[in-house]
């Protein structure tokens, strides 16, 4: 079956993260909503949603309201509804059906139970599908052993797409903005950048986390990384755009198209900058410099006409600015006079001296910290709009999670040549922060102790792979010398392979390295 698009309406923030992760473990994408039936309208007028999964208490609330507002829509008659009951024993699923509704999931459920009713609804899905096929690096048996596991000849995995990691990280900042928790915001945008660095909704965002953190030093910065984005995305019109929403507020924000258009010109990227150039023309009309930049850009390709007329715009607004003077009499062979162009050029000599790019007074390194104290600027809804190609993630991240310091010592030593390679290997010395990190971050790769404190690995790996549904984390688990692994436990923990102490450092390197795909 193909990935389909569901739209998941259901107002606990955990619960929405955990859904939404287990719809992507099954290869579906999801579209979240909180129970505002404003917004219900445009997603179901503007999405494509193949199918509708929601909550029976949001559904049933207010004499069923949102229910009936779905059902205006055209869902359960025309787009299939799954509504998802409760765990609490009751009769709630005789009352959804007395409202119409036929098709249920029961919580808990996991990503099997959740695909099932979903293909449940799609005609033709159950025929359509094929056998599954299981990760070559995973056992649906007991876990392996690392000695097995070496043995093994698994292909190497398949990494997740930058665009997939930068949406869901992106995503997830949104959701944590929507709940003032900014540091957290700040912290997935961060992140969702480091995997796709031209990402302007992420810099949007992060700008709306400092602005609520009350940082304004950040929030301007950041409304300008967003404009810079647009721009090296060659979406001037957006730029464009946002700048002058900025612009209403701080009128002293900085000429980011002229820096930007420099920038170009120097990389010798003329055709680039020149549009640039353009577009700050606009914004900033009594700005001297941009059209002095076109200017020579204008002489030096033979557009003398061109490059006279922006030279005249300045000394019509200033005619004492020395480096317009000096150019016109340059391009014309004369002094500035308040003269018409035609009147110019018929005089003109053609065979004029070429006019130098480093003749122009560069502009100081300017950022946020010329905006003024103002009020808040509200910037729209953050929408993940980017459109460009899907690569493939370069950098893997490596934790290691040991209460003991010479043991996280030694796996880093024997580890640390990866770091060469692009991975980031990440440390945590209990459970608990284990499990925050592994949550925060999402690494591609855990070496997880069994005996901690706080909490013990095999509570760390049934948080991981069954209550977050992560289930692209491949742990291993490390247990004691002299020590018995418990494999019916690590079975069910979602252990998928384990490791006896002591260790050698290259039965490590070659583990992770298999694991990572860098062999």
């Amino acid at each position: 079956m193909q990935a389909k698009q569901v739209l998941l309406i259901e107002k606990d923030r955990i619960q929405q993260k955990v859904i939404a992760n287990l719809l992507s473990v099954v290869g579906h994408d999801a579209v979240i909503l909180n129970g505002d039936r404003d917004r219900l309208h445009g997603i179901i007028a503007h999405e494509r949603i193949d199918v509708v999964l929601a909550d029976w208490d949001l559904l049933s609330d207010g004499e069923q309201a949102l229910l009936n507002d779905l059902k205006g829509l055209g869902v359960s008659s025309r787009i299939p509804l799954v509504t998802m009951l409760p765990e609490r024993p009751s009769d709630e699923a005789d009352n959804a059906r007395e409202a119409g509704l036929e098709h249920f999931v029961k919580r808990p459920f996991g990503s099997e139970a959740l695909d099932e009713a979903i293909r449940t609804v799609l005609p033709g899905s159950n025929d359509e599908t094929p056998e599954p096929t299981q990760d070559p690096l995973r056992s649906t048996g007991y876990p392996k052993s690392m000695q097995e596991f070496l043995r093994s000849k698994a292909p190497l995995p398949q990494k997740r797409s930058a665009d997939q990691m930068a949406r869901s990280l992106f995503l997830e900042g949104k959701a944590a903005l929507e709940a003032k928790s900014y540091a957290r915001a700040a912290s997935q945008f961060t992140a969702a950048i480091k995997v796709r660095p031209l990402f302007p909704d992420a810099f949007k965002g992060l700008a709306m986390a400092a602005q609520g953190a009350r940082d304004m030093n950040r929030f301007r910065q950041y409304l300008l990384k967003t404009v810079e984005a647009h721009l090296r995305l060659r979406q001037l019109d957006k730029a464009s755009a946002f700048f002058q929403v900025i612009r209403r507020h701080y009128p002293a924000a900085p000429n980011i198209f002229k820096i930007y258009g420099d920038a170009l010109l120097r990389s010798g990227k003329v055709e680039d900058a020149v549009a640039v150039y353009q577009t700050a023309e606009t914004l900033f009309p009594a700005d001297p410099d941009v059209p002095l930049a076109l200017a020579m850009i204008y002489q030096q390709s033979g557009r003398n006409e061109e490059a006279v007329e922006r030279v005249t715009r300045v000394l019509e607004q200033d005619a004492a600015d020395p480096r317009a003077g000096e150019m016109y009499m340059t391009l014309t062979g004369r002094q500035w006079r308040n003269a018409s162009i035609d009147d110019i050029m018929d005089e003109a000599d053609e065979d004029v001296e070429v006019v130098g790019f480093d003749s122009l007074d560069q502009p100081s390194a300017q950022d946020g910290a010329v905006f003024e104290e103002a009020e808040v600027v509200e910037i729209a809804m953050l929408e993940d709009t980017y459109s460009g190609p899907v690569r493939t993630l370069a950098n893997p991240t490596l934790l290691i999670v040991d209460d003991e310091p010479h043991i996280r010592m030694l796996l880093e030593e024997a580890l640390e040549e990866l770091e060469n390679e692009g991975v980031r290997i990440l440390m945590a010395e209990d459970g608990a922060q284990g499990l925050e990190t592994i949550s925060r971050e999402k690494p591609d790769l855990v070496f997880l102790d069994v005996m901690m404190p706080k909490m013990n690995g095999f509570d760390v790996c049934t948080a991981v792979k069954k209550q977050l549904a992560l289930d692209n984390v491949f742990i291993v688990m490390l247990t004691a010398k002299g020590q018995e692994f418990d494999k019916v436990k690590g079975r069910e923990s979602g252990t998928d392979i384990y490791m006896t102490k002591p260790f050698s450092p290259m039965d490590v390197l070659s583990l992770a390295r298999k694991i990572l795909g860098l062999n």
